[in-house]
Order: structure tokens, then sequence, then C-alpha cells
């Protein structure tokens, strides 16, 4: 297969579950789109932090969901990591549930960076784990992968 650039660096989430919360208390509206699938480590294009997530890849990191962060336009669970070093986001470790309208995944920092809403929900305090991946397109759509072999940096 041939090697393809990252998009983004990633911790899959494993549970793949909403909370009750969510369908029964939040989500009001029938515009909305689930995402619910990782958290982005990295998002950018610095060659250093590609490079050190490289050799990361395959490391299994424990994860802990906490609360579900709320507004009109998103949802987002924070994540507590076991290695806090391998985050290179904008805000927090978080999982965007769902964006709601027109509204992008990427609204989730805002939220926490600022007075947002937030409850504990079924899933708070749920832990998982998860392998540093490498998210990728190919022809079959976004792949999430922890083989260097198809990785290009």
């Amino acid at each position: 297969m041939k090697k393809r650039k990252v998009a983004f660096w990633c911790l899959p989430f494993a549970l793949h579950k909403e909370s009750k919360e969510f369908f029964e208390t939040i989500n009001k509206s029938d515009n909305f789109k689930i995402h619910n699938s990782h958290t982005t480590l990295y998002f950018g294009k610095e060659k250093g932090t590609h490079e050190k997530l490289f050799h990361m890849i395959g490391e299994t990191i424990v994860c802990t969901v906490g609360n579900l962060y709320y507004t009109k336009d998103v949802c987002c669970y924070t994540v507590t990591l076991s290695r806090s070093d391998i985050y290179f986001g904008d805000s927090f470790p978080h999982i965007t549930v769902a964006t709601f309208g027109d509204a992008k995944p990427v609204k989730s920092n805002e939220i926490l960076l600022t007075d947002s809403k937030f409850m504990k929900t079924d899933i708070s305090g749920m832990v998982y784990e998860a392998k540093v991946c490498a998210a990728i397109y190919t022809g079959d759509g976004l792949v999430y992968t922890s083989d260097q072999n198809m990785i290009k940096i």
C-alpha cells in the first residue's frame, strides 16, 4: 500500500457510546451529526511534533471519560490521558460527541476554554485504552492506523 500523509494524530474512542443524557437532555435538534470517534492529539504541520508522535505510534494510553460539555452548537466529553505529554491540541483532551447545524468539530476547543455548561453522565468515569494512531485518507475514506509502514512524514 502507498504511504499516506497524516491528516491528524489521535486516540480512537473504544467505547463508541453516547450517554443517555446526550440523547435525553442535550440533543433537542433534529439537525445534528454524531462524531464520537477519537481524541485528536495533534492537527497541524509542525514536523517535529509529527516525528514525536510517529515514534509513539501504537503506544497504549489509558483514557478516562470526564464531563459532557455542551452548547447549542457542539457537545464533547473531556478525557484524562495517562500521559499528558502526547496532547498538542488547542484546549484540553476531549471527544467531540456531536455538532448541530453547520457547526464544525473544532468548536469543541472553544467551549472547553469558556464557561460552558457541563454535566456528569452515565459514562463519566469510564476507563478505556487506546493506541496512538495516525488518521490517514485512503480509498476507503478516513482510516486510523498504528502501522508505521502506511505513514509518510
